[in-house]
């Protein structure tokens, strides 16, 4: 990103957004206090304060996309298709952060919300970011559920389907894959992440790649066959 010619940080960009949002969001706090109506500051500063926050959540600065994610939702309640992503974008916020429970909360209220709107691909891949998070914070839940519910997502969706969904359902065969132990179908799960996923910030991508050395390593695929494999996917993942 340039301005007048000089390239401008993503945190600058944050830092920006966030500020901005903030005085908004004080504004609309003084008007509700003195019982005057407040307009659309509220809806202005939540753009602002999402768009930071989900800056903030492609850099992985966990902290500040949960804090301005957060306050993004309690300024305006989600809705629409725009809310189910909000929703989903703080969840994984909050997920990073470590809050496992805040964010398994946000994403069943991804899923209640995109059942509302009655879109199932959104629907589909809500279910599968809360199954995600469920692999790793839920003992109950087993790899052939998980197994079972990616696969009929994916089988729903069709090869041609959307992309977003689609990586997050592959990212989900993964997750299971990777509880069975079964490292070849891991290493299939992986790349069709990243066919899903081939730009640098596609959600899931930079998550995925980092079991592909893993599972090269584990599995049955020779040294000889899965070294180059492994440098060919480093190369193309180069600028992550």
């Amino acid at each position: 990103l340039v301005s007048d010619g000089r390239p401008i940080a993503v945190d600058a960009l944050v830092e920006l957004d966030e500020v901005l949002g903030y005085h908004l969001e004080q504004a609309c706090e003084y008007l509700r206090e003195l019982g005057e109506p407040t307009g659309d500051l509220g809806a202005r500063a939540a753009a602002r304060l999402a768009t930071a926050g989900r800056r903030a959540l492609l850099v992985r600065d966990a902290a500040a996309a949960a804090n301005l994610l957060g306050r993004t939702v309690s300024l305006a309640e989600p809705s629409g298709r725009d809310g189910v992503e909000l929703l989903l974008d703080l969840g994984s916020a909050l997920v990073d952060h470590g809050e496992f429970r805040d964010g398994e909360a946000r994403r069943e209220q991804a899923v209640a919300l995109a059942q509302s709107l009655s879109d199932r691909t959104l629907e589909l891949r809500a279910r599968c970011e809360l199954a995600i998070l469920r692999t790793v914070a839920a003992p109950e839940f087993t790899g052939e559920q998980a197994l079972e519910l990616a696969r009929g997502a994916i089988e729903e969706l069709g090869p041609d389907g959307d992309d977003q969904t689609l990586a997050s359902a592959w990212y989900l065969v993964l997750a299971a894959e990777n509880l069975r132990s079964q490292w070849q179908e891991s290493i299939v799960a992986v790349e069709h992440v990243l066919e899903h996923a081939p730009n640098p910030g596609d959600r899931w991508r930079s998550d995925a790649l980092e079991y592909f050395a893993p599972a090269i390593f584990w599995g049955p695929t020779p040294l000889p066959e899965g070294l180059p494999r492994v440098e060919a996917l480093l190369e193309s993942a180069r600028g992550d």
